[in-house]
């Protein structure tokens, strides 16, 4: 039992140092995407395809998906397709409901035909994933050391409970 509480403290740690990966690697695909679309004005699906090469999972999946529905766009529905495909990155990844909602909000301007404004969201998004995964990383190992301790402390006193 003890050693089920600990496990349980670990795994957590895990998924924690998982989601400040995750976020470096979510803060590096902004970046090459708001590089594609100032340096190569290429369309979004042709970006989303360049950029899910670099990236591995859960990301090139995702990127895959975007790929393949922004490839038939209608104009309007560039905000739902992003919306709905975050709901895959959240199944699949460590990234926390916070992460997903930073996100969701360039689903309003990615695919409009104001590049600036394209570009500014995708900035000022990559720079609030920044600070989070800042926070994220500057937190880890406090987090870390609190959920295996508690977690081996409760079922140590669930072990003196249960004699």
């Amino acid at each position: 039992m003890i050693g089920g509480g600990t496990a349980y403290g670990i795994g957590y740690a895990m998924r924690c140092k998982q989601r400040v990966k995750e976020l470096l690697e979510l803060e590096r695909i902004l970046q090459s995407i708001s590089g594609e679309l100032k340096f190569r004005h290429a369309i979004l699906s042709e970006i989303f395809g360049h950029v899910m090469e670099r990236f591995g999972q859960p990301f090139r999946d995702w990127l895959c998906c975007l790929r393949d529905d922004f490839s038939s766009l209608d104009a309007d529905a560039a905000g739902q397709i992003w919306t709905s495909s975050l709901q895959m990155l959240k199944e699949n990844s460590s990234l926390s409901q916070n992460d997903i909602l930073m996100i969701e909000s360039l689903g309003a301007s990615l695919g409009c035909s104001d590049l600036e404004m394209q570009l500014t969201e995708l900035s000022f998004v990559t720079e609030l994933i920044r600070c989070e995964r800042q926070n994220a990383a500057r937190d880890l190992a406090n987090r870390s050391k609190v959920a295996v301790t508690l977690s081996a402390v409760g079922a140590l006193m669930l072990v003196i409970i249960l004699l």
